[in-house]
């Protein structure tokens, strides 16, 4: 299970990387307006909550809740 839970964080890990370094600063930088950047700012917190639910250890969920949540309420 554990196997499992690491390999799911890290691809969370791997989208979250994307996003932050790569979509959204494209994201702030385009035409569309802020459209794109929230987005990329609600996809950003989806994974951060994805890495919540599967997450075992009590200070990996409340981080990744954390993010989630503030990630969320940049979007709105």
């Amino acid at each position: 299970m554990s196997k499992i839970e690491e390999e799911c964080v890290d691809l969370c890990k791997d989208m979250l990387n994307l996003i932050q370094k790569h979509l959204l600063p494209k994201a702030k930088k385009s035409e569309s307006g802020p459209d794109s950047e929230v987005y990329f700012l609600k996809l950003q917190a989806d994974y951060f909550r994805y890495v919540a639910e599967v997450g075992s250890t009590e200070d990996r969920i409340e981080k990744a809740k954390t993010r989630a949540l503030n990630s969320y309420n940049s979007a709105i």
